[in-house]
């Protein structure tokens, strides 16, 4: 195996077990605060998190990812990059705090301006890490990346937890608060801990225009794709209310596993795009692998999620929560469709084509707002907005593997015959799943039937995926084969 190969193998196996342990966590602690917190709680909180999430994007203004892609001396230009991040974290505090009780006002949720104006505290600690977060990124650090990404995760869950005994049942909203700063503060501190670095405050003009001119090329993309996720999140709270939004949070929370190994391996690829920009004919075979084996993995956890969640979700976080099981589905797909769109954008900005990516970004983003706007929705029903936010991501995976075919002269014929090969086995798999389970030959225990369904899925969906990854039908089902597969691809 090459030594790219290799690397990528590795980054790959590692953000997914970062992934898995800082999305795990969050689970663990949808699972915990399932059962304390009300679906208002839930409600407030997803609405917080919208607007400090976007905020986070304008505050890092693409300057990790330009530091990531910088191809010079990574001496020179840290301690200006220390001071623009500093610089950043202390303005957008100030603007999160003083804004907050406009947020509450325009979304009609008066709890949300405490909840908001504690949460901005998040945005200056975070700007200590992001220096060396970006410095692991460049080194081919993985492992240690995503050990301060699970850990931090990891400790605010528990401190999160653990609050829960200190709060009455009305103030519990502060126990989610109190997680996601303790996992701020943890990601900090042990990012710190594994590339230490003194902050070392200097300002160099002309290292800031360079910084900043390439960031500002990646933020064009940024912006629109987090105010997408930020806004659908708020849109959820403006046209159905904060118990249906609870609901919508946590059916997002549920579909965790979904999106974790196609972000994982697009969060290795894009440092290795990035220093492999000057090789088009390269680029390009490591783009249509990329969509081919990224897709099939998350098709795969898709698919298998749309058929149990009707047992596993109301196993997992109480029977209360069961109506949580539809909006769980439909986000699951968009999940899998939004996938090609960050595949495409993120190798797009990788090699530096930043106007092609913000493009596809802000279709979808007028896409989502036309939607929400006229879209008939009920209040207190989450169904009608994850169908929009579904659609959405259909229609954007279109248009960013139309760009991305056009940008690295790929056929749209090839992309599109990629893409149907990586949806294929998860197809399958499903198919036979559902066909089972509309049969009624499963008739038994949920926590049984939900095991069985797994095994038959797997038992269709790996002998296919191996074929059509050039091995044989058994080729998964040992390491060797599974070794002899990543070596082809």
């Amino acid at each position: 195996m090459s030594r790219l190969k290799r690397t990528a193998t590795l980054g790959c196996l590692w953000q997914g077990l970062g992934l898995l342990g800082s999305r795990g966590a969050v689970l663990l602690a949808s699972i915990v605060f399932a059962r304390y917190v009300t679906k208002e709680d839930f409600g407030v909180l997803n609405a917080a998190l919208a607007i400090t999430v976007f905020v986070e994007m304008l505050r890092v203004g693409g300057v990790l990812q330009a530091l990531i892609a910088h191809q010079g001396d990574e001496d020179r230009v840290v301690p200006t990059v220390y001071t623009l991040a500093l610089s950043s974290g202390l303005l957008w505090t100030g603007i999160l705090i003083l804004s907050a009780p406009v947020a509450g006002t325009v979304l009609d949720s008066p709890r949300l301006v405490a909840v908001l104006q504690v949460m901005a505290l998040g945005q200056m600690l975070d700007s200590f890490r992001l220096v060396p977060y970006a410095r692991l990124m460049r080194a081919y650090k993985f492992a240690q990346q995503s050990i301060s990404d699970a850990s931090g995760a990891l400790i605010g869950v528990a401190a999160g937890i653990v609050s829960l005994s200190y709060f009455g049942p009305e103030d519990r909203v502060w126990s989610l608060v109190t997680m996601h700063l303790s996992r701020v503060a943890a990601s900090v501190l042990i990012t710190n801990i594994l590339c230490p670095t003194i902050p070392k405050l200097a300002y160099e003009r002309n290292v800031a225009r360079e910084i900043t001119k390439r960031g500002y090329g990646i933020l064009m993309s940024n912006i629109p794709s987090s105010l997408l996720e930020s806004f659908s999140r708020a849109a959820v709270n403006w046209r159905v209310g904060d118990a249906a939004a609870g609901v919508f949070g946590l059916a997002n929370g549920a579909i965790t596993p979904a999106a974790l190994v196609g972000h994982a391996a697009n969060n290795t690829l894009f440092p290795i795009l990035a220093n492999h920009a000057n090789d088009p004919e390269r680029l390009r075979s490591m783009f249509v692998r990329s969509v081919k084996s990224i897709g099939m993995a998350t098709a795969g956890l898709v698919a298998l999620m749309i058929v149990v969640m009707p047992d596993a979700l109301p196993i997992v976080f109480s029977e209360k929560w069961r109506d949580a099981v539809l909006p769980a589905q439909i986000l699951a797909l968009g999940a899998f469709l939004r996938i090609f769109t960050f595949i495409s954008t993120n190798a797009m900005l990788a090699v530096g084509k930043p106007v092609p990516a913000a493009t596809v970004w802000l279709s979808a983003l007028a896409g989502s707002v036309i939607a929400f706007a006229i879209a008939p929705m009920t209040h207190g029903d989450p169904i009608p907005p994850c169908v929009v936010i579904a659609a959405v991501a259909a229609a954007a995976s279109v248009i960013g593997m139309v760009s991305a075919s056009r940008a690295f002269q790929v056929p749209a014929g090839q992309l599109g015959l990629v893409t149907g090969q990586a949806a294929l086995p998860a197809v399958l798999g499903g198919g036979v799943g559902l066909a089972l389970l509309q049969s009624g030959f499963l008739e038994s225990q949920p926590w049984i039937r939900l095991l069985t369904i797994t095994i038959l899925f797997a038992l269709v969906f790996l002998p296919v995926c191996g074929k059509i990854m050039g091995g044989g039908w058994l080729s998964l089902f040992s390491l060797s084969g599974a070794r002899a597969l990543i070596r082809m691809n």
